[in-house]
């Protein structure tokens, strides 16, 4: 019996020693294939941010669990945001630049053949990650998220009109055609291709006048501003903190591809399961998880963030993370 108890305690470690694992195993290939200590740094940093909080969320109390994906997304996701995408940490290796980690900076830099952080980030979180971690980048990582989850509606009641969400798909294919036509109509891109080293610079006034002229600062940056101001709004108009990943997020039309055949995903034990209905009203995202637990099938909607709110507030501990191999379509959302 103890020896049970110890195995299952073991096994709630799992997910968060998997995720370092994939990290440093990353970390690695890349340092000794780009020859460049950058990858070495950055994904280690990020692989022991995330397998710290998936290793912190099992330790705490039910009620303080969620601090632990708060905080883990708190810290990486402004690890990201000021350290590439305001370029803060470039000056330790010597450079000069920052980076466009939007969806479009993603574009111009693929369009261009530039092979830098933001393809490599969008690359690895968000077309292949979510057919192994689903999109736990949307639950545990994402900077814009991080400011949503602290706002006071995170109970919405349920999704209105699907019309609603296929803004994120016109958002999409906009920001793509935008950019096609920034660059082979226009002739222009929002990346600079020069990339100088400080030492270059003889005075800390001319590293910043030189700073705030990259035209990826200034993408970054305003890119950001509106994607939280309109954040806040809707969350605010319609009283639901992930109104913006639900309804507007182009990212997501990239990530919903792979999520469906996610290896880890969210299961229901049947026998424990009352259909007491819990989990749903603490679902973020809305998804009608009772559907899936009753036919004894993993969670396989392409809405879920892992976030686990699911796990932690079910009463009879019907829930839990598991890796398998499955596949499943579709929103199985609730709605207002």
């Amino acid at each position: 019996m103890r020896r049970t108890i110890v195995k299952g305690k073991i096994v709630k470690f799992i997910p968060g020693l998997v995720i370092m694992a994939v990290f440093y195993t990353l970390a690695i290939v890349l340092w000794k294939a780009k020859n460049y200590p950058l990858f070495l740094f950055n994904f280690s940093i990020m692989g022991t941010l995330l397998g710290l909080g998936f290793g912190l969320w099992p330790i705490l109390k039910k009620d303080n669990r969620d601090f632990a994906r708060k905080l883990t997304m708190l810290l990486t996701g402004s690890y990201i945001f000021f350290g590439f995408g305001l370029g803060l940490i470039y000056p330790f290796f010597g450079y000069l630049r920052t980076e466009n980690f939007q969806f479009e900076g993603f574009l111009f830099y693929l369009l261009l053949g530039g092979f830098a952080g933001t393809v490599y980030h969008y690359t690895i979180a968000k077309i292949i990650g979510p057919f192994l971690f689903g999109r736990t980048f949307c639950g545990w990582v994402c900077w814009t998220a991080a400011i949503l989850d602290y706002l006071p509606w995170e109970k919405s009641g349920g999704r209105i009109g699907v019309k609603w969400e296929f803004i994120r798909y016109i958002l999409f294919f906009t920001i793509l055609g935008a950019v096609l036509l920034l660059l082979f109509v226009f002739n222009y891109s929002g990346l600079d291709t020069a990339r100088d080293r400080y030492n270059e610079f003889p005075d800390p006034e001319t590293i910043f006048l030189k700073f705030i002229t990259l035209k990826e600062f200034w993408w970054f940056v305003v890119g950001n501003f509106l994607y939280y101001l309109t954040s806040i709004i809707l969350a605010a108009a319609l009283k639901d903190n992930r109104a913006f990943c639900k309804y507007v997020c182009p990212i997501t039309v990239l990530m919903k591809i792979g999520t469906g055949f996610s290896i880890l995903k969210i299961k229901g034990d049947r026998n424990k399961c009352t259909q007491c209905g819990t989990c749903e009203r603490q679902c973020m995202m809305n998804i009608q998880i009772t559907d899936f637990t009753k036919k004894g099938k993993r969670i396989s909607s392409t809405e879920c963030i892992q976030c686990r709110n699911c796990v932690r507030v079910c009463p009879n501990d019907a829930l839990s993370l598991t890796f398998g191999f499955d596949s499943g379509f579709g929103d199985h959302v609730k709605r207002k």
